[in-house]
């Protein structure tokens, strides 16, 4: 018989997937539906569950499939189809398509950069830092605005008219070419 979902902390997964490279989020999300397969079908563990075996070869039924479905969308927070298993036939199959739902987009921050950023502002929030200290930080942070900045700009294009360069990138291209 079936096992009852455990109660999952909703977006637990989505935090473990949170910067992980993108092997690291392939085998998480293969282990998830190998997992979770295993579960609905009362086999226990991912180990018992090959990835490329199609779901009809290890018993899954309709009723399982929507069972399966409701767990894996609990787990990432995906609104899945109801025909996902149709669809995609085997864990492998399954995990590829999350895979690609899950995956940040390209015009999209790194995941990472953000938590540690959003870490950092909540530390500091809750330190309430006296004057001096407020300062100090606000004076770091301004000089690894600038750090990232100049490396946006050595990695950009160069500018095509002289009115698009600002005064400072003026110097940096001077200093930079003929040592002023």
């Amino acid at each position: 018989a079936p096992r009852k979902p455990a109660a999952a902390d909703p977006g637990a997964f989505a935090r473990r997937l949170a910067g992980a490279d993108a092997d690291t989020r392939r085998r998480l999300l293969s282990d998830l539906v190998r997992d979770r397969t295993g579960a609905v079908l009362g086999h226990g563990t991912a180990a018992q569950i090959p990835a490329e075996r199609s779901f009809r070869e290890l018993g899954l039924d309709s009723l399982a499939a929507i069972e399966l479905r409701n767990r894996l969308g609990a787990e990432t927070g995906l609104r899945l189809s109801p025909t996902l298993v149709f669809d995609h036939p085997s864990p492998a199959a399954v995990a590829a398509h999350l895979d690609r739902e899950l995956a940040p987009a390209a015009d999209q921050p790194d995941r990472t950069a953000v938590r540690r950023i959003d870490e950092l502002a909540a530390g500091l929030r809750a330190a309430e830092p006296d004057p001096v200290t407020a300062r100090y930080v606000e004076e770091r942070l301004r000089a690894l605005l600038a750090e990232l900045g100049g490396r946006q700009r050595q990695s950009a294009a160069p500018a095509s008219d002289v009115d698009d360069v600002s005064d400072e990138e003026l110097f940096d291209i001077l200093n930079g070419e003929i040592g002023l």
